[in-house]
């Protein structure tokens, strides 16, 4: 690999953590992986050689991709910091260096950070504040909040709005078993939703035919509300009448796209992990797969119509929502096991390829979307915690 020095002077506002290693990039409009070891730190990975362009010595917990295809928003939980990285991509010119901005947004506990249509809401758990930032200010040295709401404190989510504004969850009220949704328009105007999710976890975005839509997840249901007319509905799930414990907790969505999946669960039926839920906006239904194999949070979407799982068996299941199919299935690693302190694996999509981080060996597998054939594994050398793409 061969490794180039950085022009620190060149970037006044770039580059807080400590750059450890980069390799030359010349590349025009090739995807990139952000991979967040175990240890916190760091990695900007080119999709097309699977090698590691740029690492970064950081204390990060969690990484989420921004709203722009180039940014990335990087926490750390217990500290109470968000920091942004520069992946360098660019999509009308060449590629640049991966670099950390100086700046830092901070607050106490973040947690869910929810990127739509431009925007990014940074959910503080430990104060109940939410700014909102616009994607376009990041590149500045010294971006705000273009809105801040401030709820009362709970691990809760919000999600921007393409009216303006997001709309968020709120804690169980007294003698509520459930917690609420509240919108917020650009003026801070505030109406709440007639809704109670219990155990709300999860969020997702979709538009229908002009209408954007939010999912929330809960116990024994999905809430499903479309946001351009105003009007909520529950989507019981299958196994509500027999199961107290069913939840959907985590979905994958893409804005433009009818579906959206998410995870199925039960503390008292672990046979119920077994299935995945498609949720088809346009008829305000919900259908589970039953794939065979528990899987965790080991799933994504493409941004059309397909999905994929990896399952504990180490296959690939690769779904089309609009029928609620298993179409394919691919031997994509050996089978995994969960558990405390124990990475699980993770899913990346790109225009081109499927990326799939295996924890039992440390590498990223790139399969075809084409074909579905597997392309290239390569090892890395310290335990993968997340990966997400631009």
């Amino acid at each position: 690999m061969k490794y180039n020095k950085i022009q620190i002077l060149a970037l006044p506002f770039l580059l807080l953590g400590l750059i450890i290693s980069g390799c030359a990039t010349t590349g025009v409009n090739d995807n990139r992986i952000v991979i967040n070891y175990s240890d916190g730190s760091v990695a900007v990975v080119a999709t097309k050689t699977l090698e590691s362009i740029q690492e970064f010595d950081t204390d990060m917990s969690a990484i989420t991709a921004g709203p722009d295809g180039r940014h990335i928003f990087m926490s750390n939980r217990d500290e109470g910091i968000i920091k942004v990285l520069d992946t360098g991509l660019n999509l009308n010119a060449k590629n640049s260096e991966p670099a950390i901005y100086d700046y830092s947004f901070t607050g106490e506990k973040p947690a869910h950070i929810v990127s739509n249509q431009g925007k990014t809401a940074l959910f503080f758990d430990g104060s109940g504040v939410v700014d909102l930032i616009d994607a376009k200010t990041l590149t500045s040295s010294n971006p705000q909040p273009i809105q801040t709401l401030n709820v009362i404190a709970h691990h809760g989510v919000a999600v921007p709005r393409t009216l303006g504004g997001m709309i968020s969850s709120t804690p169980p009220a007294e003698g509520v078993v459930g917690h609420g949704l509240i919108t917020v328009d650009a003026t801070n105007t505030q109406k709440t939703i007639d809704a109670i999710i219990p155990k709300l976890h999860g969020e997702a975005s979709a538009t229908v035919k002009g209408d954007e839509y939010f999912a929330f997840g809960g116990e024994k249901l999905v809430y499903l509300y479309n946001d351009t007319k105003a009007i909520g509905s529950y989507l019981s799930l299958p196994d509500a009448n027999t199961d107290a414990d069913v939840r959907v907790s985590s979905f994958a969505s893409s804005h433009d796209s009818a579906y959206i999946i998410g995870n199925y669960a039960s503390k008292s039926n672990p046979n119920l992990a077994k299935k995945i839920v498609v949720i088809d906006v346009a008829n305000q239904s919900l259908k589970t797969i039953d794939l065979g194999t528990t899987y965790l949070s080991s799933f994504g979407h493409n941004g059309d119509n397909i999905a994929s799982v990896i399952g504990t068996d180490g296959n690939l299941y690769i779904i089309n929502l609009a029928n609620a199919e298993i179409m394919q299935t691919i031997s994509a690693m050996a089978p995994w096991t969960t558990g405390e302190n124990k990475n699980t694996p993770r899913i990346a999509h790109t225009d081109k390829e499927l990326i799939v981080s295996d924890p039992t060996n440390n590498t990223l597998v790139a399969i075809d979307t084409k074909t579905y054939e597997l392309r290239e594994s390569t090892p890395f050398a310290k335990p993968i915690r997340f990966i997400t793409a631009v």
